[in-house]
């Protein structure tokens, strides 16, 4: 069980948590980044995957929670935030027609 944030603690739902080797279903976080994976082994490691995050690969033993806190990939930006201008798109409308 554990669980995986971003560098800022907020949680990644969505990220992939496998263990190397075995061919079974890899094991996918909820929406508050909580995960919960059996390892057959004490010395198991896993790997904790993220679009646009850089992959990590920890060293579980026989922890029972594991908290694991991801980097994006070097390079990658997030969107800059676009200022919106409010303009005047509806203009007033005056109907002239005799049976009004």
């Amino acid at each position: 069980m554990g669980t995986v944030q971003d560098e800022q603690h907020n949680p990644l739902a969505g990220a992939v948590v496998r263990v190397p080797g075995l061919l079974s279903e890899p094991c996918i976080t909820n929406a508050h980044g909580r995960f919960l994976l059996s390892v057959p082994a004490t010395n198991a490691t896993i790997i904790v995957s993220f679009a646009c995050y850089q992959s990590r690969q920890l060293h579980v033993g026989e922890a029972t929670e594991v908290a694991v806190v991801m980097a994006p990939e070097p390079g990658f930006h997030w969107p800059p935030k676009t200022r919106v201008s409010h303009r005047p798109y509806l203009r007033p409308v005056t109907l002239t027609h005799p049976a009004l």
